[in-house]
């Protein structure tokens, strides 16, 4: 563990990059994320240790996993080869939420209604007065202590929704 330590403080140094990947025989155990200060850890590995994602320590440790996150969206198909993602809200904030449990953090899906969307219209993509009355528009939501944060993980804007008592 002391040499693992060493290596990659080793790694870090010698990369001016912002975020660290940790590996065992080529398989990522863990991904280094720095975001102001502070270097944040997110585990690949995750499985062996506990039973089930957890919630943000921070809304700063969420920041630098959105940070890190700027993967692309996956285009899977069908077999017969019909591409399904049509670049719809909700086919956006289940991506999100499955690679956050890939690194044993919970984000979930949150549906908002059309009046709810017209309220955060600042802060989520597309025009949210195309929407029918009966339409919503799906996003990602993190608890972070008592606070609920909503997340526009195509944008990577969040801010605070809820404060649960």
């Amino acid at each position: 563990m002391k040499y693992f330590v060493l290596l990659l403080t080793i790694i870090v140094c010698l990369f001016p990059c912002s975020f660290t990947i940790a590996s065992d025989n080529d398989k990522p155990i863990a991904v280094y994320q720095k975001y102001g200060d502070t270097w944040y850890e997110f585990r690949f590995d995750w499985r062996d240790s506990q039973c089930t994602p957890t919630d943000w320590q921070s809304v700063d440790e969420l920041k630098a996993w959105l940070e890190y996150d700027n993967a692309p969206l996956i285009l899977k198909a069908d077999a017969s080869g019909v591409v399904k993602f049509n670049g719809r809200c909700e086919d956006v904030a289940f991506q999100a939420r499955d690679r956050a449990y890939e690194v044993g953090k919970r984000l979930d899906t949150e549906i908002l209604t059309r009046q709810e969307a017209i309220k955060y219209q600042q802060y989520l993509s597309g025009d949210v007065y195309k929407l029918g009355v009966n339409d919503g528009h799906y996003l990602n939501k993190s608890v972070v202590g008592n606070e609920v944060w909503f997340v526009q993980s195509d944008t990577d804007k969040i801010w605070l929704a809820y404060l649960l008592d």
